[in-house]
């Protein structure tokens, strides 16, 4: 039995030996608390989404009984891979002002080549730091999660100064070197779309 959570389409599906069903699906990665239940094969699956201040967790029972989490590909070799935040662009987006910075995705196992290139803002990194501690939240590899860059309020800060951006990419740079190193990274949901590549395809 596999539940699968994509934040990029927020649509949420349960994989059972005999079927696929989705249990619910939204334009949002998170949502404020939901109850899905499948019926199949004789059994009553409850699935509950459980919003936090870090992000979501889920709990998930079959005919009343509670089924544990686990982490079934956490202790398996990753795939040898290296991210970096090279450089930043600021672009006009609807009339504002938008700061992107860029991620790099280095693989050893071609000669350390870049096999991906992706823009980013600030946000969807947080995005990426809640999904990583709703998955491994409640974990013994809990403690071994990176410290995300702290999040400044736009008053009496500049976002756009160049020493602020500067600084932001060099924070950023440190945590995804830092989060490459994290052992079940490669199994983070929407890990593989954040980085706009493929990484079965490396």
């Amino acid at each position: 039995m596999v539940l699968s959570h994509d934040t990029g389409n927020g649509k949420r599906k349960i994989t059972l030996p005999a079927k696929t069903e989705t249990l619910h699906e939204s334009r949002k990665a998170f949502d404020t608390g939901s109850i899905h239940e499948v019926s199949t094969g004789g059994y009553s699956i409850i699935v509950s989404v459980i919003p936090n201040y870090l992000g979501f967790k889920y709990n998930l029972t079959c005919d009343g009984k509670r089924i544990p989490s686990h982490l079934e590909r956490v202790n398996q070799v990753q795939d040898s891979m290296s991210f970096s935040v090279t450089s930043t662009a600021v672009e006009s987006v609807a009339g504002s002002k938008v700061v992107y910075y860029v991620l790099e995705t280095k693989s050893s196992l071609q000669g350390g080549a870049v096999v991906a290139t992706t823009p980013h803002r600030f946000s969807d990194f947080i995005e990426l730091q809640a999904t990583v501690r709703s998955m491994f939240g409640s974990s013994h590899l809990s403690k071994s999660i990176p410290p995300m860059p702290g999040k400044l309020p736009k008053m009496g800060v500049d976002h756009f100064d160049v020493k602020f951006i500067e600084d932001r990419r060099t924070a950023l740079d440190s945590y995804m070197q830092a989060i490459g190193k994290f052992p079940g990274i490669m199994d983070v949901p929407g890990f593989e779309d954040f980085l706009g590549h493929d990484i079965n395809g490396v």
